[in-house]
């Protein structure tokens, strides 16, 4: 550290190691504000969360109060275990895997133009396709071609 002489007695190499001194201990006091600020903030958003998550507590708790039934949290493990279509599903899924199966082989649009002709709506032919496949019920012959498990 530099002695505490008067600036116009310090040499210019005097003057500059004092400033770099300085800018370094002004870089220091940034940095720790800035990580208090940090640390104030995430305290906050806590706070916050946690006062959220009780006023929906309460309101999940008046609402089952007055339907007179528990109210059911969809949960991310019970979305990602589900491996059965929905109901309405259930018959696309038959008609397509009958259907395969009559013409041992069939493409995309033919399948799409067979559910049509008979009345049954698939919104999501293609999902539909590659869970039926995922499931072993059929096997993709090539590209949009679809053949039955023998």
């Amino acid at each position: 550290m530099i002695n505490n002489k008067a600036f116009e007695e310090m040499t210019s190499q005097e003057l500059y190691e004092l400033a770099r001194q300085r800018a370094e201990l002004e870089k220091e006091q940034q940095k720790e504000a800035r990580k208090q600020r940090i640390e104030e903030l995430r305290a906050k958003r806590k706070e916050v969360t946690n006062e959220y998550n009780r006023q929906i507590r309460e309101i999940e708790s008046e609402l089952q109060n007055l339907i007179g039934r528990r109210r059911k949290t969809v949960t991310a493990s019970a979305s990602t275990t589900a491996t059965t279509p929905p109901a309405g599903k259930i018959q696309a899924t038959q008609k397509v895997v009958d259907f395969v199966n009559a013409q041992s082989q069939a493409s995309t649009k033919e399948i799409k133009d067979h559910l049509a002709e008979i009345g049954v709506e698939v919104a999501n032919l293609s999902q539909l396709l590659a869970y039926l496949k995922k499931k072993g019920r059929l096997t993709s012959s090539g590209r949009g071609m679809y053949s039955a498990i023998k």
